[in-house]
């Protein structure tokens, strides 16, 4: 072989590697960037679930926390007092303490 032909052939699989480790670059960079998204996502979809569930707690304390308060408000009733000690002490409706 000719020494051009020997440096055209050497030329050629410089610029093939450069090429590869390029591409392997992109990919890389697409991968990183794909696991970026599954993390933020992830995160975005445990806060929401997190959002829910105190929701729902909240709403479950909410309801325990008004049924004994009517609850209280009923025996309060029961010993004598008025609606409006009631309605001072538990801070319900005069509605909801008259319907007990």
């Amino acid at each position: 072989m000719e020494e051009k032909e020997m440096h055209d052939i050497s030329l050629k699989r410089l610029w093939d590697a450069e090429a590869v480790r390029q591409y392997q670059e992109q990919r890389l960079e697409e991968a990183h960037q794909k696991g970026r998204e599954a993390v933020a996502e992830a995160i975005e979809r445990g806060f929401v679930q997190g959002i829910e569930r105190g929701l729902v707690q909240g709403i479950e304390l909410a309801l325990e926390t008004k049924l004994d308060l009517l609850e209280m408000a009923g025996s309060m009733k029961k010993l004598g007092l008025s609606t409006d000690d009631i309605v001072k002490v538990t801070k319900l409706s005069v509605s909801e303490v008259e319907a007990l």
